[in-house]
């Protein structure tokens, strides 16, 4: 599935949320095991990557698509 608006469709606030901190480069608390959810759908999904060195999130061109289409939702 690489289609923004399939993917944004099944996503959510706490989804974009996620999605919006990591572009901002927010530092992310330690994940709780629902957070943990949120975060390993999005790596799942193609719109993150766990990168190392430093040990960061870093959103993907289909995340910043997607992001974009569930700001205009809200």
């Amino acid at each position: 599935m690489t289609d923004p608006h399939e993917i944004a469709a099944k996503l959510t606030k706490a989804h974009f949320r996620f999605l919006d901190d990591v572009r901002n480069e927010q530092e992310l608390r330690l994940a709780d095991r629902s957070e943990d959810r949120i975060r390993q759908k999005c790596r799942r999904l193609g719109l993150v990557a766990w990168c190392g060195k430093p040990v960061r999130w870093q959103i993907s061109g289909l995340g910043l698509a997607v992001r974009a289409i569930l700001q205009e939702k809200q």
